[in-house]
């Protein structure tokens, strides 16, 4: 019974926050709401090292690669992947996707 009240005042929370959100875009004179997904640094170097890249790899907003890092031609870097080269070099070659899993 308690568990039921809290599931409906929940949704009612949520529904009353949505609704406040569409009035403020109205005033705002916007049709539509953009939330970065992430302001995660993707690309970090580490103390002097940095990654080296090619000007067409894709690395996702949540993955990170970090120091000395080549990535090559055509690779890709996905979501919560992390690359982290402190102590040695990692170079990633060309159509090639590194992956969390």
């Amino acid at each position: 019974m308690i568990g039921r009240a809290y599931f409906h005042a929940g949704k009612v929370l949520r529904e009353t926050g949505q609704a406040l959100d569409r009035v403020g875009l109205k005033a705002q004179n916007k049709t539509i709401f953009r939330e970065k997904l992430s302001r995660h640094r993707s690309v970090m170097s580490l103390y002097e090292k940095k990654p080296n890249m090619s000007f067409d790899v894709f690395i996702a907003p949540s993955a990170s690669v970090i120091g000395d890092v080549i990535v090559n031609d055509a690779a890709s870097i996905w979501y919560g992947a992390v690359v982290r080269a402190d102590v040695n070099p990692i170079s990633i070659g060309g159509d090639t996707n590194i992956q969390d899993r």
